[in-house]
């Protein structure tokens, strides 16, 4: 396991789409991130070696932590701390969502897994789908489906969104990034991670993707958790 290796494993709890909206989540995140660096030395951590790694909407978080490191808005203030920076040297991003704007077209384009446009409009689009409720649009006339569609009608709502999608906050100088996909996953399409690896490369970031074309969401196999160790312990622990 990763303890055996020397590396330290601190879950992060954050607010849901039922709680609050975005950006609550993220500033969750990145509270929890300071609170380890502020108290490295009771937890016996070195504060200069932190990464983030999730799975489905966990992932979104880890990531969006990751390449959002110094942007202020991301950072919010809760939770204290607020002198130290939430910055992370790597990230791991299991299945996570990376563009909630083209989210439900990138399921549309893949009717090989099996969903119809009516499941797909209730898991993405949909006012009371768990996607929409994050941005806080709950209406029939202003859903995630209606406001990805019209961003001149939905200025604000649209900004929100892209805000919360981890591939528009790509730079240069993020950190490496692995990223674990399914080609059988019915809720985050490959096609997420695809885009997200084309851009953290087009930046010159070091990124890695593995896609297992069995894996449904959820599990991505023992081959994937070797990898995953081993991205982990190649950030952390790199031969000089």
């Amino acid at each position: 396991s990763l303890r055996e290796c020397g590396v330290t494993v601190a879950a992060a709890s954050y607010r849901f789409s039922k709680e609050a909206i975005f950006p609550a989540q993220i500033h969750d995140v990145k509270a929890a991130i300071r609170y380890l660096k502020a108290n490295a030395k009771v937890y016996g951590i070195d504060p200069s070696r932190i990464m983030t790694m999730g799975e489905s909407a966990g992932s979104q978080m880890a990531l969006l932590a990751a390449v959002s490191n110094g942007e202020q808005a991301m950072e919010g203030n809760v939770g204290g701390n607020l002198e130290v920076d939430s910055n992370v040297i790597g990230c791991v991003d299991c299945y996570g969502m990376t563009d909630f704007l083209t989210l439900a077209s990138d399921l549309y384009t893949r009717p090989d897994l099996g969903r119809t446009g009516l499941q797909v409009y209730d898991l993405v689009e949909a006012p009371n789908s768990s996607r929409s409720r994050l941005f806080g649009l709950t209406t029939p006339e202003c859903n995630l489906g209606t406001v990805s569609a019209n961003p001149e009608r939905f200025p604000q709502q649209y900004a929100l969104v892209k805000a919360g999608s981890p591939l528009y906050h790509v730079t240069p100088d993020d950190p490496p990034v692995l990223i674990i996909n399914g080609q059988r996953d019915m809720r985050v399409p490959s096609a997420q991670a695809i885009k997200m690896y084309q851009a953290l490369y087009d930046a010159g970031v070091e990124a890695e993707l593995i896609l297992n074309d069995r894996a449904p969401h959820g599990n991505l196999g023992p081959e994937a958790a070797a990898s995953i160790k081993s991205f982990i312990l190649r950030i952390l622990f790199p031969k000089k």
